[in-house]
């Protein structure tokens, strides 16, 4: 069942965010990537969260994402990704039966983050901005022998946000995780709970 309210709670935590790394002076002394690396790539995976209004699916995705610092607070980020393994339903009824397989054809999402220092080699973060996601839909029907197979394909555009915490054990290499809403449509949503190893350089 889809919950309207966490767009708006999302969004808020965003900007809350926002506002607490402004209200920081601290932020002034402190320097979390000088003198250290300012660009990244990284391998995620993805439990995912496809919610249809009366159906949901949850399959996994395998993401690459590139990015780059801006500052010493602000960066952008580049996604993609593809789902690996198709959340399947199956159902008989007699001798009739029905199978949905749903997966991820491709995400793709062009992000600004914000980092905030919490503790030595550890951050919080949001993210925020827009991503392109195609979902695919393999529907198989079959009744007393006879079998039917059907693929729909739907893209879907819409704004993203996320909030999660950045470990920076090494200046090489970093662990994230994450929650992100990539779609808010009225026909979809899609939520994903991400971890991602992050190399630096």
């Amino acid at each position: 069942m889809r919950y309207r309210g966490w767009p708006r709670v999302g969004r808020l935590a965003c900007l809350l965010f926002l506002l607490a790394l402004s209200a920081r002076p601290v932020l002034a002394e402190v320097s979390v990537y000088r003198d250290q690396p300012r660009f990244w790539v990284a391998v995620s995976a993805a439990q995912t969260t496809l919610d249809f209004g009366r159906l949901d699916a949850s399959p996994l995705t395998l993401g690459l994402r590139v990015g780059g610092m801006m500052d010493d607070t602000f960066g952008t980020e580049l996604r993609l990704a593809r789902g690996i393994v198709a959340d399947r339903d199956e159902r008989v009824a007699g001798t009739a039966s029905a199978r949905r397989d749903d997966s991820l054809d491709h995400l793709a999402s062009v992000l600004v983050l914000a980092r905030l220092p919490l503790a030595e080699g550890v951050y919080a973060r949001a993210v925020a901005g827009l991503s392109d996601a195609q979902i695919r839909t393999r529907l198989r029907r079959c009744n007393g022998g006879a079998c039917r197979s059907d693929t729909e394909r739907n893209d879907d555009t819409s704004l993203s946000w996320g909030l999660g915490g950045y470990w920076q054990p090494q200046p090489s290499l970093a662990l994230s995780v994450e929650f992100m809403r990539y779609l808010d449509r009225d026909t979809v949503t899609l939520d994903a709970v991400e971890l991602a190893a992050v190399f630096l350089f």
